[in-house]
C-alpha cells in the first residue's frame, strides 16, 4: 500500500464524494500512486480510485483527529467564476493588480477588468487588498477608498493551487548611487 504524504492525505480527506482537487504537484503524486484518476468532465479535478479509498480509510484510522496536519498547506475552495478569473488574471499581471473599471492601467488599455461586486468579494475573502499610500491618514480600507486591489499572499496561494500559476511576491531592490 502507498504511504500518503501529509498534503496528499489532506487532499483525499477533503474530497467531495470521491472528487478530489488540489495543488497540481499533489495531484500528480496521487495520480502516480494510482490513488486518483483524472476526471473526464473537468480539467482540475480527479476521481478517487479503490486504492485511494483504502489509503484514505487507513489514514483516517491512524489519524482520528483530523487536525493532525496543522502545518500542511490547506486546499483553498474554488471561488465563483468571476472571482476566480479576477485572481488568476491578477496573478498573470506583473503588478498583480486586480483591475477594476477605474484602473486606467487596465480599463483604458483594453485589458481585462472586473466590476465592483467582484472586487468587493475578492477583497472580503482576503485574496486582494489595497496598498497603503504615504498620504493615508491612519488605516484605510477598500470600502473607504475603492482604490486598486493587489493580490495578497492568500491570493498568490490561490493562483498557485487553483490556476497552476507560479506567482510570488515581487521584491524590489533599491541601490543608491
Amino acid at each position: 500500500m502507498t504511504q500518503l504524504t501529509p498534503t496528499g492525505a489532506k487532499a483525499l480527506d477533503t474530497n467531495n464524494n470521491g472528487v478530489v482537487s488540489g495543488h497540481p504537484a499533489t495531484m500528480a503524486k496521487l495520480v502516480a500512486d494510482r490513488l486518483v484518476i483524472p476526471h473526464s468532465g473537468d480539467g482540475g479535478t480527479h476521481c478517487m480510485t479503490e486504492d485511494g479509498w483504502t489509503a484514505l480509510d487507513a489514514w483516517r484510522q491512524a489519524n482520528p483527529d483530523r487536525s493532525a496536519l496543522p502545518d500542511t498547506l490547506g486546499i483553498l475552495p474554488k471561488l465563483p467564476d468571476r472571482q476566480h478569473d479576477a485572481v488568476l488574471t491578477a496573478a498573470l499581471r506583473p503588478d498583480q493588480l486586480v483591475a477594476g473599471r477605474d484602473d486606467a492601467k487596465a480599463y483604458h488599455a483594453g485589458e481585462p477588468w472586473f466590476r465592483g461586486p467582484t472586487l468587493q468579494q475578492v477583497h472580503a475573502k482576503g485574496y486582494a487588498d489595497i496598498r497603503p499610500e504615504p498620504w493615508d491618514a491612519g488605516t484605510v480600507t477598500w470600502e473607504d477608498t475603492r482604490r486598486s486591489l493587489y493580490l495578497t499572499e492568500a491570493g498568490r496561494q490561490y493562483a498557485r493551487q487553483r490556476g497552476g500559476i507560479d506567482v510570488r511576491r515581487r521584491r524590489v531592490v533599491i541601490i543608491s548611487g
